[in-house]
């Protein structure tokens, strides 16, 4: 059995409709067009017995080649028994400490001023 994956066309002419609808490309990957004509790549999936909900960024900004790219990877992880929607909040908090810690001045450059600034 072949899968029907999306097209570029069908993406980028998904119109909004009364309701949120969804566009499947396979294997659990979809597009939610929204009221307002976003269009949102999500996957739903289950992990240790709970629904869960992962996604991938808004189109155009995040085109079907992309999408399916971050969606075969989340599936990787899945399969190798780590949540992807943990995995993907624990990278953003991670880069998000290290733009903190890197905008913050060092003891040796605060040192440096206060020295400056009182000799």
């Amino acid at each position: 059995m072949e899968i029907r994956r999306l097209t570029d066309r069908e993406v980028k002419n998904a119109t909004p409709r009364e309701k949120d609808y969804r566009l499947n490309d396979g294997a659990g990957l979809y597009l939610v067009v929204t009221t307002s004509g976003g269009k949102l790549w999500r996957w739903s999936y289950e992990f240790n017995g709970k629904e869960k909900l992962l996604s991938y960024g808004p189109y155009p900004a995040v085109s079907i080649s992309q999408a399916r790219e971050l969606h075969e990877k989340a599936q990787a992880l899945k399969r190798q028994g780590v949540d992807p929607a943990a995995d993907k909040q624990a990278r953003k908090h991670a880069q998000e400490e290290t733009e903190r810690t890197s905008l913050m001045p060092t003891f040796a450059v605060l040192t440096d001023e206060w020295l400056s600034t009182w000799s």
